[in-house]
């Protein structure tokens, strides 16, 4: 059976042109220093920074039972905040936040421990740049990154009958993009990159108070949880659990990076190459736009995803074909999802020697 998938891939430096056989969802860009929280105390963390808010409360329990909040369900608003309906929207309702607003949620915590925050919303503004937002609790900024919690949005190419368009001269041109009204999900982490997994803030049982401040732009808040974030198994368990599915080794998927799905900025646009031959589509003259990334593609946070079928449920492997040579000797880091979730625990950080693995599609 033909499946359609998707995928998200995140990198730090370069991603360009080649993925063969099956698998790619979308992409998010994971910075090639990122590392995992530390799960003991140390006097080294800078005071008042994430390493040492999670040192002070790591031996707390983490609960699985979601404490959800409605958008819509906000005790205090800005002036210029306000509801607004729609059916995409959690029992039809959201909040509208501008870019100077302050809103505050009043909510309550059976168990007391950990909690990672996911959101789901939406962002449309003219100005095109992901909407912040500085978060505290109970009166409080638990830590300094929580300052600054990015919302990133989401553009697609104007493409002509699935291709790019061409000047006089024959040389193809960038295309414009488009923002998409869409509902988006995010994890409250680290802008930086510096933490791969997302945030934990500790919460007291009973009543709490959660209070974002926007930084900039607008943004529609649905729905946000306090649960915790779904932990990918390793490689080894991953292709245990898939044991049994069969290795497609004769069927290819090729996608052509420089033609994406979607992405995370609109300024993040395909170029042209050709320092290889080897690159495709292959320019004879003229401009052709066979890669994508460079430059434009890499903060923490900017991903690039890519639909794709596959002619069959089974183990693929994926072959990227790629770049770096923005810093000398350093080395390209990507966090690959697919369908949404990282298949397992290597993906969150794949660098530039472990690019080539197996993925179950189905």
């Amino acid at each position: 059976m033909k499946m359609k998938k998707h995928v998200i891939i995140a990198a730090y430096l370069l991603f360009a042109v080649l993925v063969t056989n099956t698998f790619f969802p979308a992409v998010w860009i994971l910075p090639a220093f990122a590392e995992e929280v530390p799960s003991v105390e140390s006097d080294s963390f800078p005071e008042g920074g994430y390493r040492a808010y999670y040192s002070s409360v790591s031996a707390r329990n983490k609960p699985f039972a979601p404490v959800v909040i409605e958008g819509e369900s906000a005790v205090n608003t800005g002036d210029s905040d306000e509801i607004a309906e729609d059916a995409r929207f959690s029992g039809g309702k959201a909040l509208r936040t501008v870019e100077d607003g302050v809103c505050e949620w009043v909510f309550t915590v059976g168990e007391p421990g950990l909690y990672q925050l996911e959101v789901i919303y939406s962002s449309l503004s003219a100005n095109r740049r992901a909407a912040v937002r500085s978060l505290a609790l109970n009166g409080e900024t638990p830590f300094s990154e929580a300052s600054h919690i990015n919302f990133t949005r989401l553009f697609t190419d104007e493409l002509e009958d699935g291709g790019f368009r061409e000047d006089a001269y024959g040389n193809q041109i960038a295309p414009a993009s488009r923002e998409e009204d869409v509902m988006l999900s995010v994890w409250a982490d680290d802008v930086s990159g510096k933490t791969a997994e997302p945030f934990y803030f500790d919460l007291q049982a009973g009543e709490n108070r959660l209070r974002l401040t926007a930084v900039t732009e607008t943004l529609v808040i649905d729905r946000l949880t306090f649960t915790q974030c779904k932990t990918p198994p390793g490689y080894a368990e991953y292709l245990n659990q898939h044991k049994d599915a069969p290795v497609r080794g004769n069927e290819q998927v090729y996608l052509e990076a420089e033609k994406p799905s979607a992405k995370s900025d609109d300024y993040i646009a395909p170029a042209g190459d050709r320092r290889s031959a080897l690159t495709s589509p292959k320019g004879v003259s003229g401009i052709t736009l066979n890669i994508i990334g460079g430059s434009k593609w890499q903060k923490p946070g900017q991903w690039i995803s890519w639909d794709f079928t596959v002619p069959a449920d089974g183990l693929y492997h994926i072959i990227v074909r790629y770049r770096q040579d923005t810093l000398s000797g350093a080395f390209v880091s990507r966090r690959l999802t697919i369908d949404g979730e990282v298949p397992f625990r290597e993906a969150e950080s794949l660098l530039s020697d472990r690019l080539n693995t197996s993925i179950q599609c189905n």
